[in-house]
């Protein structure tokens, strides 16, 4: 049911494949704070999707879904509970919950409203990654300062090269 009073329970929504069966499946972001699940494609058969929890939590404003360690599969990038990370599915077990990576330090970054997070290829030919965050709250933000920017360059495997 839709609520015309409150915010969205689908932040965004993204398609892919994350069962291997040929067909594209819905990953929808609810709210920041909330979970992220995906909704699995019945090609055309009768009743509603089945539905998969991704991440119990996923906390920004503006996650991101990209192939961020170059296998192919996508990865939800986005924090949880103040730490950057990303989520990827398990290939082997694609129905249950994705398996999260922290890539940044706990409680280095604002809480679940933190916004502007970005997430780019730097130098060509995915060899390093930029993702950036605009923190929330003062008393949460990387090195103290108020709605700092964070950057910092992952490998493809998301682990951390450099951070400014």
């Amino acid at each position: 049911m839709l609520d015309s009073k409150g915010y969205a329970h689908n932040f965004f929504s993204f398609t892919q494949d994350f069962n291997g069966d040929g067909r594209l499946d819905l990953l929808v972001i609810g709210f920041p704070g909330r979970d992220s699940r995906w909704f699995e494609n019945r090609n055309g058969a009768a009743g509603h999707w089945p539905v998969h929890q991704a991440m119990a939590q996923t906390d920004n404003e503006s996650p991101s879904v990209q192939d961020l360690t170059d296998d192919s599969k996508p990865e939800i990038i986005c924090q949880v509970n103040g730490v950057l990370g990303y989520a990827s599915p398990n290939p082997d077990k694609p129905t249950e919950p994705f398996v999260w990576h922290a890539i940044y330090p706990e409680g280095a970054l604002g809480g679940k409203f933190t916004h502007g997070l970005g997430v780019g290829d730097v130098k060509g030919g995915r060899a390093e990654w930029r993702c950036g965050v605009h923190c929330e709250r003062s008393e949460r933000c990387w090195r103290g300062r108020r709605c700092a920017t964070f950057v910092t360059v992952c490998d493809q495997a998301g682990r951390t090269l450099s951070a400014t």
